[in-house]
């Protein structure tokens, strides 16, 4: 019965003790339903609480099977130790620790992370070690219970480091996505990369490439003209000192080949994009003319001349310039039915050029 009546505390004491910890920390639902706290609190796959089931049956387990028997009598300490640790490394953005120790990034804080498994794993097993000399358990005791739970205690949060490291895409990607930057016009983009690669290596130029046909323009109705700059430096690519650009790689929509460059290279100001065709044809029109008629002249200039673009094999381009030079009569027409009754505007609407 005594056991029974501990087990029910510990059960209570466990349960709310993770949810209460998130709410603390003002930490919101994973599942977007608002706080933590009662998410945490309900024990089904639609909340948060269904991340605390794994560790609580186990630890659970551990604590009524107690005592072991004598060849692992005093593990337990150990093992609930360990797993303590395993819970508090998962906490951490391991990934972040790695590249601050192995680059030249500077940590300025300890990098936490919201993350409720590793939350409850941790709770469980550190409230677990007040119940469980009250189930029979015990530390250890001889020299060989102290090496083993020595050795558990290390193993478990260093195996559980390497697991999230190996876990994380961050670690097996070529190219890490620091920040973005607009350009100077709307349509232009930076995309701003760090690498342990060689700024001068085949592999860059492959994984840039790459990240380029990711991003590029030809499938995208807001970007024109794009920008990769590739860092050997974290520190400089998360504070953007962009004058420590290695490489540069400009892309854009209008089919103009990509071009590599050394150091940091403008993509914009020397390149016309399609936005700044239309601008230009726009700010020539007659400023007599209806708003909207302009509008669709300027469309018609720009695309006037145009080698029509094409998507490439297997690809959705879906681009301004495409979406709009290929709609251009329906354009034509709408405008027209509005303004047809005006014989100069109606002249100017004759025809798609």
């Amino acid at each position: 019965m005594f056991r029974w009546a501990v087990f029910a505390v510990w059960v209570v004491l466990s349960w709310v003790a993770p949810a209460a910890a998130a709410g603390a920390m003002g930490w919101s639902s994973v599942w977007g339903s608002g706080s933590a706290f009662v998410a945490l609190l309900i024990p089904i796959p639609v909340a948060d609480g269904v991340l605390h089931v794994p560790s609580f049956v186990l630890v659970s387990a551990a604590l009524l099977t107690q005592p072991w028997s004598w060849r692992i009598a005093g593990l337990a300490r150990g093992i609930l130790l360990g797993g303590a640790l395993a819970g508090l490394v998962m906490l951490v953005d391991v990934t972040e620790l790695y590249m601050a120790t192995t680059s030249d990034a500077v940590l300025r804080q300890v990098p936490w992370q919201q993350n409720p498994l590793a939350l409850c794993v941790l709770t469980d097993c550190v409230i677990a070690q007040f119940f469980l000399g009250a189930f029979g358990g015990r530390g250890p005791i001889t020299t060989r219970e102290w090496s083993a739970s020595l050795a558990i205690v290390v193993a478990l949060p260093v195996l559980c480091a390497a697991a999230w490291l190996q876990a994380d895409s961050r670690m097996r990607q070529p190219l890490t996505l620091v920040g973005t930057q607009p350009g100077p016009e709307r349509t232009d983009d930076s995309y701003i990369f760090h690498s342990r690669l060689p700024m001068d290596s085949d592999a860059l130029r492959k994984a840039g490439e790459q990240a380029a046909r990711e991003r590029d323009p030809r499938r995208s109705l807001y970007s024109e003209d794009v920008a990769l700059l590739f860092f050997d430096s974290l520190e400089a690519a998360r504070w953007m000192r962009l004058d420590e650009t290695k490489r540069t790689l400009c892309i854009y929509e209008d089919g103009t080949p990509m071009a590599w460059h050394r150091g940091r290279a403008d993509c914009f100001t020397q390149h016309e994009s399609f936005s700044d065709r239309v601008s230009k044809a726009f700010e020539a029109r007659d400023r007599s003319l209806p708003v909207d008629v302009s509008a669709f002249l300027a469309r018609r200039d720009a695309c006037a001349g145009r080698k029509q673009l094409v998507a490439e094999a297997g690809a959705h381009d879906g681009n301004d310039e495409m979406r709009t030079c290929t709609s251009l009569e329906a354009l034509r027409q709408e405008t027209l039915a509005k303004h047809g009754g005006d014989a100069r505007v109606a002249a100017l609407l004759a025809a798609v050029k």
